[in-house]
């Protein structure tokens, strides 16, 4: 699942709460939501890993649309 996706899914957290889990500030997990930054390889991978794999690497790399 996406980062969006994790995040929705637990209502009772508050930003703050879930960057904590993931290992970011809130701040950085507020841009990664609205998209006005995105994350390096190595925070990929540690938010991977933080999230026990619920948020994996593919979904930081959307697929292109099929050619028609």
């Amino acid at each position: 699942m996406n980062i969006s996706t994790y995040v929705e899914r637990r209502p009772e957290l508050s930003h703050r709460e879930i960057a904590a889990q993931l290992g970011i500030s809130r701040p950085f997990l507020t841009q990664l939501l609205n998209g006005s930054r995105g994350p390096s390889r190595a925070t990929i991978l540690h938010i991977e890993k933080a999230s026990g794999g619920e948020i994996d690497v593919a979904s930081w790399f959307p697929m292109p649309a099929a050619a028609p």
